[in-house]
């Protein structure tokens, strides 16, 4: 039992923005990239797009955090409470891409 700190239940391997984009590349055979635009842009695309404006900028909280190094972080135990290794990104990209 945990109790205390949340542990974190990570893969062990952080990727970025750009290794996403490059294993899509890899899997759709068409060039997939990264694209940076400023916070207040990606908050008025997505509110445009009909996400409420609360969720947009929790979503946005979250881009801060990660540009903030508040997920660098990886650590075994996500294995050990599986009994097995965690999905790969790449695999998940590919079972979502199969559908």
């Amino acid at each position: 039992m945990l109790d205390g700190i949340t542990a974190p239940l990570t893969a062990g391997r952080m990727l970025t923005f750009d290794d996403v984009a490059a294993t899509l590349t890899d899997l759709t055979g068409r060039r997939v990239s990264r694209v940076v635009v400023s916070d207040a842009d990606w908050k008025a695309a997505a509110v445009s797009r009909g996400m409420p404006e609360g969720a947009a900028e929790f979503t946005l909280g979250i881009f801060r955090a990660a540009r903030a190094g508040e997920f660098a972080v990886t650590d075994p135990l996500l294995e050990k409470v599986l009994g097995r290794a965690p999905i790969t990104a790449r695999a998940a990209l590919a079972e979502m891409l199969a559908r």
